[in-house]
């Protein structure tokens, strides 16, 4: 009997942090092609989403929503990765290079939306302030 971790589909974002406007409910990309690359290696190994559920103690819903890039259906970062960990492992991936590329996707996303916020579509020159003016 698996108990659903603290946070489980309170509306946190991925990373742990609130999701003002930032769409949770859409799949998150980058975490959809890391499930989509442990669903392929699932499928190599002729292993069924129970059969990882149950190897894992991870419930199938985490697994099918990891496997969709269903962000919103998924608990706090810390669960997150410790499932991609597991999951990894089960399938005959790298369990720690698979997590160190969820992190790497949500830097890119976290700054992605820190220039979205800024009113820049890519990184400038820093602003220069105009010289004082004496007097």
């Amino acid at each position: 009997m698996d108990a659903d971790p603290p946070g489980a589909g309170d509306g946190r974002a991925p990373d742990g942090g609130s999701d003002a406007g930032g769409g949770r409910g859409a799949p998150f990309e980058e975490l959809r092609d890391i499930g989509q690359r442990l669903r392929a290696a699932r499928l190599r190994a002729g292993r069924s989403l129970d059969d990882v559920a149950a190897a894992t103690h991870v419930r199938t819903h985490y697994l099918s929503a990891i496997e969709e890039g269903r962000a919103a259906d998924l608990p706090e970062e810390v669960f997150i990765k410790g499932f991609l960990r597991l999951y990894a492992e089960q399938v005959d991936l790298d369990g720690a290079a698979l997590v160190a590329d969820y992190r790497r996707a949500l830097r890119t996303r976290a700054a992605r939306e820190e220039r979205a916020r800024d009113g820049r579509g890519r990184p400038g020159p820093a602003r220069r302030r105009a010289p004082r003016r004496a007097g």
